[in-house]
């Protein structure tokens, strides 16, 4: 599975594309690869709720995705808005404390994530969308496949098809934000991430860093065996 992050130097876009697959055959894991955009509301807020709540004492197991959002549930209103995505070894689930229902488990599929719930069509986010169904048709999909679809700068031009309604952000600020990779002095992509999971359990992780010219200005990489990372 994967997992692609980017996001702003401030706080409030973010976009996700998510795949959500069935479990492989015998001695195979559950496979989910995504594609994720996230500012600091999303990751604060998620971060800031996990340390809230955690069903069980010291030394618990850890609770499964859905135990953890029953738990979660009655304090999400004390919150900014979040969306939040949990896995354990047998479901992925999504929830937000702007959603009704507040949490469910995700069918196998492919779903999108931006600044709003599950699935709102924003056109940024059908793009890479598209982009990365492609990339998983691929036999041999690369992670700089995925940072090029992450360096998207392609603005949307056609007032028609913002969001509108959705924000208070003048027009100018809501074509800045429409595309993928945000590029602007004073609020910008600051840094994308690709997290691959292979179904034998190795981890690859790689995270690439910008100025706020949109340029390189440094690079991380990991390579995880199974049972080297929780």
């Amino acid at each position: 599975s994967s997992w692609v992050v980017h996001g702003p130097s401030g706080c409030g876009d973010a976009s996700a594309i998510l795949v959500h697959e069935a479990p492989g055959g015998p001695g195979q894991s559950r496979a989910r690869r995504t594609i994720r955009a996230a500012a600091c509301p999303v990751i604060r807020s998620a971060r800031d709720a996990g340390r809230s709540v955690r069903p069980g004492g010291p030394g618990a197991e850890p609770a499964r995705a859905g135990e953890f959002f029953a738990a979660l549930e009655a304090h999400a209103a004390h919150y900014a808005g979040f969306n939040l995505l949990l896995s354990d070894d047998e479901s992925l689930w999504y929830g937000s404390n702007r959603a009704t229902p507040f949490a469910r488990p995700l069918t196998p599929g492919v779903y999108g994530l931006s600044n709003e719930l599950l699935d709102t069509p924003w056109p940024k986010l059908q793009r890479v969308r598209r982009g990365f169904e492609a990339w998983l048709a691929r036999a041999a999909g690369s992670p700089p496949e995925l940072f090029e679809l992450l360096n998207d700068r392609t603005r949307v031009e056609d007032d028609a098809v913002l969001p509108a309604g959705r924000s208070a952000l003048p027009r100018e600020w809501e074509r800045i934000l429409s595309a993928p990779f945000v590029l602007h002095p004073e609020y910008g992509t600051r840094c994308s991430t690709v997290l691959l999971e292979a179904p034998h359990g190795g981890l690859y992780l790689a995270e690439r860093r910008f100025d706020s010219r949109g340029e390189v200005v440094g690079e991380t990489e990991f390579n995880l065996n199974p049972g080297e990372w929780p």
